[in-house]
């Protein structure tokens, strides 16, 4: 009885290696934090006079 413990032990444990033993892939999404590029039409861009400057 003992060496079919033994064995199933055996096989779980090589069961259980094999499903771990894949390549990980890596996730492929895209950066949120990405800097938005300027428009193309300087003018359009207009500054903001609402706040006054530090000190």
């Amino acid at each position: 009885m003992k060496k079919i413990f033994g064995l199933f032990l055996i096989a779980g444990m090589l069961v259980i290696s094999a499903c771990g033993s894949g390549a990980k892939e890596e996730a492929k999404t895209t950066d949120s934090t990405a800097v938005m590029q300027a428009p193309a039409d300087s003018a359009a861009v207009v500054a903001d006079t609402t706040t006054a400057p530090v000190k």
